[in-house]
């Protein structure tokens, strides 16, 4: 028997003799402490102690039943674990109870009782490996697996083990039986029957456990049991047999071949086309057809205009009055450069404006927010413009520090929690952005010069040096003292409250208690089976039993002190109940500033009851702010939300019914939902760094830092990767081996070409070194001197000399624009130059370097146009990516900081390269998808055009003809109509015009977008076709993974675009929702016909690698091999088909023409073939599958090809089938 939880104990009584039984007694549920600690299973071994003979008459028994039945029924406190919380004991009732009332009290007082003269019996003892489980997650008690089956399973294998049974023999007889009478069911025709595959496996199943138990003792086997088995197995194997012969018998069978019932060869080649018959005729009418066409359509020029406005965003108004908004966008990246323009030019201003106020804390907390939400997404894998947005973040994170120092100067007593150093791995292109970075550093090197010693409000919130409570010092703190006040006077009239309730419980159980013992338990006379009176006690009807069962059911629910008793750790739970509102937002903002510099550790996992949601506190919390992210939770549950709160029974003192404050708190943050801990290990400078490609992937580390010792490099030498010569792979491991050597190791490198700056890894380097800005150095931040990795730029001399190198590396660079990335590498250091130039004359040299890089860059643009107009396919998508590569260098050589004059184009044609060089750029990214390493460059040349839009707009609007000559350098049958029109907000980027009308094509509608050089002719793309045409499964069976190139408004009526493929004209256009290919060839035109419109109709094997073209001029439709898709075929192998007229399409012919004579094709409808088909149906089971023509210059004689065996015959004129592949057979009339 099972105990009840109560004692967690199993009994086992046996009655061994007449007049004696015995018992024995184990734990039924292990604590739960072994079960989570053990791993694997728990080795226990059943009873726990021998057996006790005992007497097995009534005065044993009688007492031994009423000693069990209470105990079932009563939880003894003394065998309850306990554990401890708050600073009180309770009793832990998610553990089990010991058992030891049964296996130590009641198996003592057995044992005592027991006759001297009983003999002991012998205990069995049986060994489990129990496999017990604690599974719980917020739940009252933990989930247990049930110790009855335990109890149950312990007394059989123990009777079983005393009358000998062998239970291994014995259970796997049992499997033999029950397995036999599961698969004759699963075969009977009672069920679904089961597949014959499955039906093998049981069987054999079955078989296997058959042979395994007549391994073990064959003569102990059952007849019975055996014979069921065997039986089984033979009736499934019969089964599976006979279906198998059904199967054969399907396959032997065929129509056979008789030469007195050969079909009829009169029009047999006469081809009816049911199924291509209606679209073949579409195809003829549409090319016969003249004038307009239904599916021409006129260009709404307003919706069109409209469309293009839908897709602008509004840019940021830019104002020292207010801080920009930045709303949802279609195109973001205008707007993040907008809000950045203003942090870095209005920023300032906005700071020292005298309506500043503590108010604006919450605004700059929300914009930080959302730019950083917006821009990280954006910026993601960007190393430059993530530099940028962090610069932006703490400049405005500066100002809410400001803001709220002044509010609250105990603040500047602690660390501003953001390291000096923590930027110097920003990339930083501009010198204004040096400039600002050293304006950032310099504020918090002040702040954390004020700061006290490991002063931190992050850290122990309980600490009397902490914020909390020191703010409680200040007179800003008079409400929440005023709220400290109310929390313990609420806390000491509950308290008193509480302890009347316990006083009256208790007086009312002592009274009723004391009725009782006066009291006797009622009996009821009732009648037995031998119709005797026999008194019965009912406690359901008992008065006695009712009363003590009331007094039991009297409890008190224990009270939980409202604040801890100490006044450091009250103090920090009352400040964040209703926490100073700058402070919340400033702790906040500061917090995620942390996460975007760091990377957290990793959550331990550890309980957290929030003080909101915590049960003594709940009524007080008030947010501080929308959104509040740190506040204070703690790892220890309330008593009164855990199950040591649960009303206690009375008799109860107040020590265990007035319990502490339980709470352990700490700060949490319920964004991420775990405790603040302190952040090490910085993420910024990898964000801040460009990824090495290819083979240079395994040099990313010479590139993520400035640390490594030149001995490193060359102690490496042996990993060097085989496409990297040694000598480059030292130059590139040198390069950044010292943070002051970058700028002399790079010149050494551009004098000597150790490096491969043709490649964009090295390129990355470059730009890593010249961009990243590095440690400050001594003095660096006060004097105002430049970073110390840039010291070299402010020597006149060096400069000087850098300027002299890359003026030499121009001039080798000329006719070879593979060298892209190194005519890169030479712009990017002009920049550079630029930038920090001391001296005037330095800036004018600067800007004739860059000047003389625009000419060469021009040159090469112009290179590669004309190789592509006279080019095939290979190379095209590489041409195409230098084309944008040097495109968008030609921009960036525009992008200068310092400049001679009033303008960025000082030269007339200089616009005109600038704009030129966009709509490269832009056709050259819609034709290819662009290799990830050379996003950088789009992200430099989306840059650009945001930066100049305005600058390149005035021009435009003072002289539109600038736009005409780049239209015309783009499109060479450009012809000027209507001036330029730029479109109103808040499409002002776009401008438009028409070219001139003539009598053989309608104008076209030109659109130019100024700043990313979208070009538009009608409203589409103009040098790339719609997803809707590139993604038809016509179009990608034709030209399949080909460059497309030179798209332009389609001439030919009907067609919406023509271009130029394989050196030939093709057009295209859109028919009722369908792709129609056609081909310009002198004054015909052929159209593309897709295979499947002649499925059923011609054989299959002239629709597998096959095309097929319509010619209007001849009405006929061609059968090319794919090799020969685009040309007409000169193989003797090529078949075609003719047609008559729209209208009589099926009058045609399926004919090839060979040096002995003209050959026509078996139509698959006609009865001949039909009938050869099945005869060769064992072979080629396709239904059109085999080629049947006539033979050249003989009557009645047919060739039968068999494609997929390459196999020939012949249908000769007396009906038989002769092999030809093997001469001298023929096919057998009676094949069975």
């Amino acid at each position: 028997m099972n105990v009840g939880d109560a004692q967690n104990a199993g009994v086992i009584f046996r009655k061994t003799k007449i007049t004696e039984m015995s018992f024995e007694s184990f734990q039924a549920s292990l604590t739960v402490e072994l079960v989570i600690g053990t791993l694997g299973k728990i080795p226990t071994t059943f009873p726990s102690a021998p057996r006790i003979s005992f007497s097995a008459d009534s005065a044993v028994l009688d007492p031994l039943s009423n000693i069990l039945s209470y105990l079932a029924g009563e939880v003894m406190n003394a065998a309850l674990p306990k554990t401890n919380k708050g600073g009180s004991s309770h009793h832990e009732t998610r553990d089990v109870a010991s058992p030891c009332y049964i296996t130590e009290a009641l198996a003592g007082i057995l044992r005592a009782g027991s006759a001297s003269n009983f003999i002991p019996t012998e205990t069995t003892y049986v060994h489990k490996h129990l496999n017990d489980e604690v599974l719980w997650k917020q739940a009252y008690r933990p989930w247990r697996r049930s110790s009855i089956w335990l109890v149950i399973r312990v007394a059989l294998q123990t009777t079983l083990l005393e009358r000998h049974a062998d239970h291994g023999f014995d259970y796997k007889a049992f499997q033999v039986f029950f397995m036999a009478k599961v698969l004759s069911l699963a075969a009977s025709d009672s069920v679904v029957s089961l597949p014959s595959d499955l039906l093998h496996f049981m069987n054999a199943k079955l078989a296997r456990r058959l042979y395994k138990l007549s391994q073990v003792d064959g003569s102990r086997m059952d007849l019975g049991t055996f014979e069921t088995a065997t039986s089984t197995m033979y009736s499934v194997a019969a089964l599976l047999e006979s279906r198998w012969q059904r199967i054969q018998a399907q396959f032997e069978s065929r129509q056979q071949w008789k030469k007195e019932k050969c079909p009829t060869r009169i029009d047999c080649t006469r081809f009816t086309f049911p199924n291509a018959g209606s679209y073949l005729s579409r195809v003829m009418r549409r090319n016969a057809a003249t004038g307009p066409r239904d599916n021409e359509t006129t260009i709404d020029l307003k919706a069109l205009n409209l469309k293009l406005a839908a897709g602008c965003g509004t840019r940021v108004v830019l104002t020292a009055k207010s801080i920009p908004a930045i709303n949802a966008n279609p195109e973001l990246y205008p707007v993040l450069h907008d809000f950045q323009h203003w942090v870095e030019r209005r920023l300032p201003t906005w700071k020292s404006s005298e309506s500043r106020s503590i108010d604006d804390c919450l605004l700059i907390h929300e914009t930080i927010a959302g730019y950083r939400n917006m821009a990280s997404k954006h910026y993601q894998s960007s190393p430059e413009r993530l530099s940028l947005m962090y610069l932006c973040i703490i400049e405005l994170w500066i100002a809410l520090d400001e803001l709220v120092v002044e509010w609250c100067p105990l603040l500047a007593d602690y660390s501003p929690e953001i390291p000096e150093d923590v930027l110097d791995p920003l990339l930083l292109p501009e010198y204004g952005h040096v400039e600002r970075l050293r304006t950032v550093q310099l504020y918090l090197r002040g702040r954390h010069a004020k700061k006290r010693e490991s002063f931190s409000v992050f850290k122990n919130v309980n600490d009397p040096s902490s914020f909390a409570n020191r703010f409680f010092s200040l007179p800003l703190a008079a409400p929440l003292k005023a709220l400290h006040k109310r929390i313990e006077a609420t806390a000491d009239s509950q308290r008193a409250r509480k302890l009347i309730e316990l006083n009256n419980a208790n007086v009312l159980h002592d009274e009723i208690m004391e009725e009782v013992s006066e009291m006797d338990c009622d009996y009821v006379t009732e009648y037995d089976s031998d119709e005797d009176e026999v008194e019965v006690h009912r406690p359901h009807n008992c008065t006695k039993c009712k009363e003590i069962q009331r007094a039991r059911r009297i409890k008190v629910t224990p009270f939980e002190e409202l604040l801890p008793k100490q006044l450091d750790h009250s103090q920090p739970i009352v400040f964040e109940l209703e926490c100073p509102r700058p402070f919340a937002i400033w702790r906040d903002a500061t917090q995620d500033l942390i996460d975007s510099l760091y990377q957290r550790p990793k959550s331990s996992g550890e309980a957290a009851y929030r003080a909101e949601r915590y049960e003594t506190l709940r009524g007080y919390f008030k947010e501080s702010f929308p959104g509040q992210r740190i506040t204070l939770a703690s790892s220890a549950k309330s008593i009164s939300q855990s199950h040591y709160g649960k009303p206690r029974s009375v008799p109860e003192t107040a020590r265990n019914i007035i319990l502490s404050h339980a709470g352990k708190f700490a700060l949490y943050d319920s964004r991420a939902e775990s405790y603040v801990t302190s952040s090490s290990q910085d993420i910024l400078r990898e964000a801040c760094t460009f990824k090495l490609t290819e083979h240079y992937r395994s040099l990313q580390a010479y590139v993520n830092n400035t640390t490594h010792p030149p001995n490193s490099v060359i102690a490496s030498l042996h990993s060097a990767p085989i496409e990297i010569s040694p000598t480059e792979y030292l130059a590139f491991g040198h390069l950044r081996s010292g943070n002051r050597l970058q700028w002399r190791n790079i010149m050494r490198a551009l004098r000597a070409e150790s490096l491969s700056f043709a490649h964009y890894s090295v390129f990355a380097l470059i730009v890593q070194s010249i961009w990243q800005a590095g440690p400050a150095g001594e003095d660096g931040l006060e004097d105002g001197n430049s970073r110390e990795a840039h010291q070299d730029l402010l020597d006149d001399e060096f400069l000087s000399q850098v300027l002299d190198e890359l003026e030499l590396v121009i001039i080798s660079l000329r006719g070879n624009w593979k060298q892209a990335f190194h005519l890169g590498v030479v712009i990017m250091l002009a920049l550079r130059a630029n930038a920090f130039a001391p001296s005037d004359q330095l800036v004018e040299r600067s800007l004739s370097v860059l000047s003389k890089c625009r000419k060469l860059a021009r040159e090469w643009l112009l290179d590669l146009a004309n190789t592509e107009r006279t080019s095939d396919d290979a190379g095209s998508a590489s041409r195409s990516h230098f084309q944008a590569i040097i495109a968008i260098l030609l921009r960036l050589s525009f992008d200068v900081e310092f400049v001679a004059g009033d303008s960025v184009f000082p030269r007339p044609d200089d616009a005109k390269d600038y704009f030129f060089a966009a709509i490269i750029a832009s056709q050259a990214q819609s034709r290819h998808k662009w290799p990830t390493e050379l996003h950088f460059l789009v992200r430099i040349n989306e840059k650009i055009s945001v930066q100049l839009e305005k600058t390149f707009t005035d021009i435009c609007l003072h002289d539109s003809t600038v736009l005409d000559d780049v239209v015309r350098s783009i499109w060479s049958g450009y012809s000027a109509g209507r001036s330029w029109k730029r479109l109103s907000s808040p499409a002002q980027r776009w401008w438009t015009t028409s070219t001139c009308e003539d009598p053989d094509r309608r104008p076209v509608i030109v659109h130019l977008n100024l700043v990313d050089g979208s070009f538009l002719l009608n409203g589409k793309n103009s040098n790339t076709l719609p997803d809707e045409i590139t993604r038809d499964h016509s179009f990608r069976l034709l030209f399949q993974d080909h460059i497309i190139r030179n798209v332009r408004p389609a001439v030919r009526r009907g067609m919406e675009y023509e271009m130029e493929y394989c050196k030939q004209r093709i057009c295209l256009g859109i028919h009722h929702k369908k792709l129609v290919i056609q081909r310009l060839v002198g004054n015909d035109v052929e159209e593309f016909i897709e295979s499947k419109h002649l499925e059923g109709d011609i054989p299959a094997t002239l629709l597998t690698g096959h095309s097929h073209w319509y010619s209007s001029t001849l009405s006929t439709v061609e059968i090319r091999p794919w090799k020969s898709a685009w040309w007409q075929s000169t193989d003797e192998g090529s078949w075609t088909v003719y047609l008559a007229h729209p209208h009589q399409v099926s009058n045609g012919g399926v004919k090839k023409h060979t040096p002995s004579g003209v050959s026509s094709l078996v139509s698959p409808q006609s009865s001949l073939y039909k009938a050869l088909q099945e005869v060769f149906s064992p072979l080629e089971p396709t239904p059109t599958g085999i080629i049947i023509a006539s033979e050249p210059g003989k009557t009645h004689s047919y060739d039968i090809h068999l494609p997929r065996y390459d196999l020939h015959f012949t249908l000769n004129s007396r009906d038989e089938i002769e092999c030809q592949s093997v001469p001298g057979y023929v096919v057998n009339e009676n094949r069975r």
